[in-house]
């Protein structure tokens, strides 16, 4: 059960796409960007890697 006040996965597919491509002009590190638009810093690097993985259908 999920302590209370607590959320997951406030960010959205849009602003993830939108950081990444900021992160790649190098303008802006990784912290600032997590932080600007509200991304967990692990997530946004396992973005940026390619090791995100996503579940299968059928395999839940």
């Amino acid at each position: 059960m999920p302590r209370k006040g607590l959320t997951y996965g406030k960010w959205s597919e849009e602003n993830m796409k939108k950081a990444i491509k900021l992160y790649k002009t190098g303008e802006f590190g990784l912290n600032a960007i997590s932080k600007r638009y509200q991304i967990p810093k692990p997530t946004f690097k396992r973005h940026l890697l390619g090791t995100n993985v996503k579940a299968k259908e059928g395999l839940k």
